[in-house]
């Protein structure tokens, strides 16, 4: 019996293309797993409820505007993403100082997105503490990252249905 060397050669060929192929896909499928954030963007489905907001145009752009009680909160725009038909903003506001003097008034905090007028937006928001320089929120010493990094809410969409007028009228 003699052994055809263009035959072992042929299956060792097919088998190294089965590796290579194998260990592509694996690579890939490794590559797509490892696409998660860690600082993924966490929502909820409750919505903002703490500080009343609103959507107005600056410009071409959407700008989310926030009736707090007092002076001295701050907003700040964190980041947007695409969403199916449109764009979410993300928007931080940050307490007053508890050791400041602040208008005891209704005061409003504008926080102007990227997003033009033209896209529907879902404007999600959050509170945070005020924090001191070292960047620890007062009094919260070791008391844990969920307290720290809240999860948005959805304060405000543009897809949202405007409130019919009263009709006073008989």
């Amino acid at each position: 019996m003699s052994t055809d060397v263009s035959m072992r050669t042929g299956n060792r060929d097919e088998l190294t293309l089965r590796i290579a192929a194998l260990a592509g896909a694996m690579l890939m499928l490794g590559m797509l797993v490892g696409c998660g954030s860690k600082n993924a963007i966490k929502t909820t489905s409750v919505p903002f409820t703490d500080v009343p907001a609103r959507l107005d145009i600056i410009g071409d752009e959407w700008a989310v505007t926030f009736a707090t009680p007092t002076g001295g909160w701050q907003g700040r725009f964190d980041t947007d993403r695409r969403m199916f038909n449109g764009r979410e903003a993300f928007i931080t506001l940050t307490s007053p100082d508890p050791d400041a003097f602040h208008t005891q008034a209704v005061t409003e905090v504008t926080v102007l997105t990227p997003i033009p007028v033209e896209s529907i937006i879902d404007a999600y928001a959050r509170i945070v503490p005020f924090t001191i320089e070292d960047g620890k929120p007062r009094g919260w010493f070791g008391s844990g990252e969920k307290k720290r990094n809240p999860p948005y809410n959805l304060a405000v969409s543009s897809q949202q249905p405007e409130t019919p007028p009263d009709d006073d009228t008989e």
